[in-house]
């Protein structure tokens, strides 16, 4: 997995403002305390093949920018981004950058705003 993603993307569940993806809060609670690294819905590949539509992380793959960021500024980094500083798969400076950014929400409770869309799997509807 890379880090190559500098901003959270529009619709980020991360990300404040207009066009960001909600998530069911107990979503949000699985994935900041799952100790892995959340990765970016762009850059998942996802299909009803053996994974049953759930997403799957490729070489290709990119962490989540707005993850990263979020973490950083409420909870610091999990035990994975902590190896991934250490091993150079992740970069620590990035990630500290991230934690300003300021279209990274501050708490789950700003995921919940009323200017957020539901979020829906592509065949889900």
């Amino acid at each position: 997995m890379k880090d190559n993603l500098n901003s959270p993307c529009k619709n980020c569940p991360f990300s404040k403002g207009e066009g960001a993806v909600t998530l069911a809060r107990e979503r949000l609670e699985e994935i900041i305390n799952h100790d892995t690294v959340f990765s970016c819905h762009k850059t998942v590949e996802y299909g009803d093949d053996e994974c049953g539509g759930d997403g799957r992380v490729t070489p290709r793959s990119s962490a989540c920018a707005g993850f990263l960021g979020f973490m950083m500024k409420s909870k610091g980094p999990n035990q994975l981004m902590q190896i991934g500083f250490r091993f150079g798969i992740l970069s620590e400076d990035k990630a500290i950058l991230l934690a300003d950014h300021p279209d990274i929400i501050d708490s789950i409770e700003e995921n919940a705003e009323e200017n957020r869309i539901p979020f829906h799997r592509k065949g889900s509807e």
